[in-house]
């Protein structure tokens, strides 16, 4: 297979794209090492040089998704409910319309069945977002401009359920309309409650 040699990481981070590519074109059932290999222009024994089964590729995959920290604002840097959660609905917005492949790992249920560990992990990083929000708006009721009957929870509850429905929609669409049109209607709705 005359590909060109290229250092681990960058040959890593390629058979991971491919995976996540390969979920999102033809579904978790195809994701297998000769098709990624195939897709990059590699041998198995390349794939499993960088990783020691499929397995390994989908928790490797899993970790990268999850580490992205999408929630990363300040509710200091806000006067209103609305501009906080429009500015967080836009940036997680942009994030996976820039990424949309990323929902197909996101929604696939028999790909967690098929990798518990996978959903283990995905578990882990939803409970961590909702703390976080939670956090945030705790931090907006300090500050006095999230109203102090807000249950932080159910708040982080409730815009977390939005946002996974409004891109699930979004995918069940064919990711036809701009995702990122959605935030400032939803953000002006989820507003009300704080």
């Amino acid at each position: 297979m005359g590909s060109e040699r290229k250092d681990t990481a960058t040959r890593q981070e390629e058979i991971l794209e491919a995976s996540l590519h390969i979920i999102h074109e033809e579904g978790q059932s195809k994701l297998t090492v000769r098709n990624i290999a195939d897709r990059i222009g590699i041998s198995e024994p390349a794939v499993y040089r960088h990783f020691d089964s499929k397995e390994e590729i989908v928790r490797r995959l899993a970790e990268k998704l999850f580490s992205a920290d999408l929630l990363d604002m300040n509710p200091s840097n806000f006067g209103e409910p609305e501009d906080l959660l429009n500015d967080l609905l836009s940036s997680v917005f942009e994030s996976i319309e820039e990424n949309p492949h990323v929902t197909s790992f996101l929604f696939d249920d028999e790909l967690f069945a098929e990798y518990p560990e996978v959903e283990q992990k995905f578990l882990k990083h939803r409970s961590e977002k909702r703390e976080q929000l939670s956090g945030m708006i705790e931090a907006g009721q300090e500050q006095g401009f999230i109203d102090d009957e807000a249950d932080p929870e159910t708040a982080a509850l409730v815009l977390m359920g939005g946002i996974w429905m409004t891109v699930r929609e979004w995918r069940e669409k064919g990711f036809d309309e701009p995702l990122e049109n959605q935030a400032e209607d939803l953000a002006a709705e989820l507003s009300r409650m704080l």
